[in-house]
């Protein structure tokens, strides 16, 4: 049998592949293989096959010819693979090569995939936080949804159609919450119930959310960084706003950047989406939710005060 995990993102996928991968000679006590190849650099989860479908677009790259000759050579073995990137294969252009993935590794064994949801305006701006976090977008959160408006409808006709090939009982779908009780459903979902296992009983705190002023500094550092003229290491920056090590004075950690009309809007496609495609789990999860109407924040440079860049400025200089 091969389970495998294909996200969301942002659905505790880090801290669930970091416990995976630690346990790994628990599982396979237990008869099951999390393979140590075709990881990422991290080595924790095995992102390497699914970038690969995603670039390639066929099943000749050495990464996913490895991963099919492993999973051939395990017989009946149990084995889990795990990339959040796997949703990015989900994709209209992308969705075929996909498929055949899937046919060549049903033809070497049983497969299923485990797929976490999560609401879907909930999930956009924290992909944006994340992007700015880690200086992976400049672009203010309007552009940003504009350009993923319709991601809940390109993953549920994927989903779908995968759905189709594989046969309804082998997807499981988990809801995602931020809470401790999501990790136990995830686990179970992957088929693994021994959870008394203390590799397995204890997952880390990952992807800490920082606070606004935190946030709005990354979002404009090169601005920030002149402004004080000190450079910065932008992903030691993060580790010390993570830690904990630089906060700032009357920082906010709990904050909605969306707008109640976008956070709405994006609700509701994504319920109509969850009809239209037959993903009515999406809709039996969250279709009785309501978004919330609370004050919005932005990432605007005015958050940050003089003292605050005082505060940055010798942070920087004495680390």
């Amino acid at each position: 049998m091969l389970t495998i995990h294909i996200g969301m993102p942002k659905t505790g996928t880090t801290a669930c592949q970091r416990v995976l991968s630690a346990a790994v000679p628990t599982l396979a006590r237990r008869g099951f293989d999390y393979p140590s190849t075709f990881r990422d650099a991290e080595g924790i989860a095995h992102h390497a096959i699914a970038v690969e479908l995603v670039s390639r677009q066929d099943l000749t790259g050495p990464e996913v010819e490895g991963f099919l000759a492993h999973l051939a050579g395990k017989g009946a073995g149990n084995v889990m693979i795990s990339s959040e990137a796997f949703t990015n294969a989900l994709g209209p252009s992308r969705l075929a090569t996909f498929l055949e993935f899937i046919d060549a590794c049903r033809a070497r064994t049983a497969t299923r995939l485990v797929i976490s949801l999560r609401r879907i305006d909930s999930f956009v701006e924290s992909m944006y936080l994340h992007s700015v976090k880690v200086g992976a977008t400049r672009i203010d959160l309007a552009d940003y949804v504009g350009a993923r408006g319709r991601w809940a409808t390109t993953l549920f006709r994927g989903l779908a159609a995968v759905r189709a090939r594989l046969g309804a009982a082998e997807i499981a779908v988990v809801k995602y919450e931020a809470a401790e009780a999501f990790f136990g459903r995830f686990f179970d979902a992957m088929g693994l119930p021994f959870r008394d296992e203390p590799e397995l009983s204890s997952v880390p705190r990952e992807n800490i959310r920082l606070g606004l002023k935190a946030q709005t500094i990354l979002r404009h550092l090169d601005l920030f960084t002149d402004l004080i003229a000190t450079p910065a290491d932008r992903r030691k920056l993060v580790r010390d706003f993570e830690k904990g090590t630089l906060q700032f004075d009357q920082d906010a950690y709990s904050y909605r950047l969306l707008s109640f009309e976008d956070a709405d809007r994006l609700h509701s496609q994504a319920i109509e989406a969850s009809r239209e495609t037959g993903v009515r789990e999406y809709e039996e999860f969250f279709g009785a939710e309501r978004v919330a109407v609370r004050d919005r924040a932005t990432l605007d440079p005015s958050n940050i005060t003089a003292a605050d860049l005082l505060k940055l400025k010798a942070f920087l200089q004495q680390h």
